[in-house]
């Protein structure tokens, strides 16, 4: 019988992580949490992470990050705060997204949200769209992980007509873009470690 053993790597989840190591997820490392700790991630944010990777530059399968529209244009979605979807914080965008999602009639992949969380690379099932922290800290970090368009990118963070965006290159934070704008490109994320 042969063994066959794996050479510890982030990819593998056996060796600590570095910005610019591919993750277990196929996408690059953008955050890893200061001094060895972890931050609240995750459904209602009950598990605890280290790092954050982005979903490669071809995740889509098209080239490019595809431009939609942070709301499907059903029950009035485009104009409704999504109250769950409130959050900045790093770790915060799961939720954030798993509660825009949940919006009644929410479904399209039309939805920046739904297309987030419907990426599946790596065989993982928990990408999701940025918080605004998060989108600021993978802007941080454009040139390590690559192939962003210019243009104001989608968080998960929303108000009542509108969600925030950042603006690669430059990394203008004042943004707040129309939920029915299809304008705006997405680039899923996901939290782990």
């Amino acid at each position: 019988t042969l063994t066959v053993l794996q050479i510890p790597s982030c990819a593998n989840g056996l060796a600590a992580c570095d910005v610019g190591n591919t993750g277990p997820g196929g996408g690059i490392v953008f955050y890893v949490q200061a001094g060895g700790g972890t931050f609240a991630c995750g459904l209602n944010l009950a598990s605890t992470c280290k790092y954050l990777e982005a979903a490669p530059t071809n995740w889509n399968g098209a080239g490019g990050d595809p431009l939609r529209s942070w709301a499907t244009d059903v029950n009035g979605n485009r104009t409704t705060l999504v109250a769950g979807a409130v959050r900045e914080a790093i770790g915060s965008g799961y939720q954030n997204s798993v509660d825009a999602v949940n919006q009644t009639g929410n479904v399209s992949a039309t939805s920046a949200p739904v297309l987030a969380r419907s990426y599946a690379g790596g065989s993982k099932s928990d990408w999701y769209l940025p918080s605004y922290d998060e989108l600021h800290q993978l802007w941080t970090q454009r040139v390590t992980v690559g192939g962003f368009r210019e243009g104001w990118y989608w968080t998960s963070h929303n108000a009542a007509a509108g969600a925030r965006v950042i603006f690669f290159p430059t990394g203008s934070t004042n943004g707040i873009s129309d939920k029915h704008c299809e304008c705006n490109p997405v680039r899923p994320i996901r939290a782990f470690g």
